[in-house]
């Protein structure tokens, strides 16, 4: 039995040189500190990247509806009939004389 001691103490020998190294333990206290604790963490990370994705994707969507705008605008300032349509269906101009009639569905 005392001579078991000894082989296992030297095998472990290396290993516990390795894990008791003081900077092999402050590093790897600041590495799980920087991933759980840290005021931007891994959690915090991933809903920044997800934030991120939808102001993207808000980003195009408003990127396209701001170029089918400038085409409806480029069209109506183009053609005076394409004008005065626009300015009858959106806005409820008439022509003197003209009655507007709504149909509101329900």
């Amino acid at each position: 039995m005392a001579h078991k001691n000894p082989t296992i103490k030297s095998a472990l020998a290396p290993v516990l040189k390795v894990l008791t190294n003081k900077y092999l333990v402050v590093l790897v206290a600041a590495g799980i500190w920087m991933f759980f604790f840290d005021r931007y963490n891994w959690q915090a990370h991933q809903k920044m990247d997800q934030r991120i994705t939808e102001l993207e994707a808000n980003f195009h969507f408003y990127n396209s509806a701001i170029q089918s705008l400038d085409y409806q605008r480029d069209l109506i300032y183009s053609d005076l009939e394409e004008m005065e349509r626009f300015a009858r269906e959106k806005h409820l101009m008439k022509k003197p004389g003209e009655d507007i009639y709504l149909s509101v569905s329900e």
